[in-house]
């Protein structure tokens, strides 16, 4: 991962930077963050709380939903620690410190049993997770809910730690999470999903400035895992535009209608401008895509701007959200990590579309199973 994004600060960088602070990143004005750093507070949970704490972290900064959804919060916790767990066997004694390890295994267990199946899959562990709410959490007060999220986090978290680590040794339990697949986040849609799930790995050995970068930049670079020079030439273009329209804080990312025709307009303006200026770095980046992810981004690009009869921003603004939604089946976004996730394609989008003008005519062969008839990015994607 590249440092903190040079040009472009949000007020959390520069108050962290001025006071040498991690208090803008520890968020202790937040009850559910207090709640979860209070399991820290002994000398043997310290190290392993504060490798999970990106979870709990980046679901407050994103505002995802709790209102009613216990459920998707520890599943989703559950494979955030099992995708560290993948990633970072050797954290073990942090995450799980002796007195932990009982007590995840018999977690583990006990989410075996309820999902009634021999082999895990998202499915069955969702109504795992709905048991061990209806029997340990069923009527939660909104006084308690803080409390109670921070607690079913962590102990999810710890659990899904354990289910890529400790419980592939045990002859109970291998089979069972053996089946999960390694590559877990790829198996969620959308940027911010696998963002999300990826938070505590992705997490590990990055400073407090980067951690505080604009979630835009953090999801936009989800978007080329093996094409360095795209990511940097579209995070140029994001860092700029973030600093123009004045967006100070990493809470802030200008995503209404009318600010995201602006981010199309400029975006192609900078791709444009960008293809005059450096056409070296476009054909780098047309070979480090090429093939398959090439001929879809060229003939996307073609096929959008031809539905919205001409590049004009306002007209490109509808079209761009039905793309969205028959390739990832979202509507209008519910919270706040789900309009950056929103910016962060559509400006990507925006600053391919003279690159794609540019070359010749593409036609896509059609794919199985594309688009709006995916399964659901949340449970059902990898059941059986």
């Amino acid at each position: 991962m590249p440092p903190a994004s040079p040009g472009y600060l949000t007020r959390e960088q520069q108050l962290a930077l001025q006071y040498n602070t991690c208090a803008p990143y520890l968020g202790l004005e937040n009850g559910l963050c207090r709640e979860f750093l209070k399991a820290g507070a002994s000398a043997t949970d310290f190290e392993g709380v504060k490798l999970l704490f990106p979870f709990v972290r980046e679901a407050v900064l994103m505002q995802v939903p709790r209102e009613k959804c216990l459920d998707d919060w520890i599943y989703f916790a559950f494979f955030s620690g099992y995708d560290l767990g993948i990633h970072r066997p050797d954290l073990l004694p942090e995450v799980l410190p002796d007195h932990e390890l009982h007590q995840c295994l018999s977690r583990l267990l006990l989410l075996q049993r309820y999902a009634g199946t021999e082999k895990g899959n998202g499915r069955a562990l969702h109504r795992a997770f709905v048991r061990v709410i209806e029997e340990k959490w069923p009527n939660t007060p909104s006084e308690q809910l803080d409390a109670v999220f921070a607690e079913s986090a962590l102990k999810s978290l710890r659990a899904g730690f354990g289910s890529a680590t400790i419980a592939q040794l045990e002859p109970e339990l291998c089979d069972f999470y053996g089946a999960l697949p390694p590559d877990i986040r790829t198996k969620f849609q959308g940027i911010f999903s696998q963002s999300w799930i990826g938070s505590a790995t992705d997490s590990v050995g990055l400073t407090v400035m980067e951690r505080l970068e604009h979630p835009v930049l953090r999801l936009a670079r989800r978007l080329y895992p093996a094409q360095p020079t795209e990511c940097a030439t579209v995070q140029g273009f994001l860092r700029k535009h973030l600093q123009e329209c004045g967006a100070k804080s990493e809470r802030d990312c200008p995503a209404t209608d009318a600010e995201l025709i602006d981010w199309v307009a400029t975006g192609m303006s900078y791709g444009q401008r960008f293809q005059r200026e450096q056409p070296e770095i476009v054909r780098r980046i047309f070979a480090e895509s090429e093939g398959q992810r090439l001929e879809d981004a060229l003939s996307v690009a073609q096929e959008v701007v031809a539905e919205a009869g001409g590049v004009d921003a306002v007209s490109l603004l509808p079209a761009l959200k039905r793309w969205q939604k028959s390739v990832y089946d979202e509507d209008e976004p519910r919270f706040y990590g789900e309009s950056v996730q929103r910016v962060a394609l559509f400006a990507d989008f925006a600053v391919w579309i003279p690159w794609g003008l540019s070359q010749p005519p593409v036609k896509r062969k059609p794919k199985k199973d594309a688009g709006a008839n995916s399964p659901s990015p949340q449970i059902e994607l990898f059941a059986d």
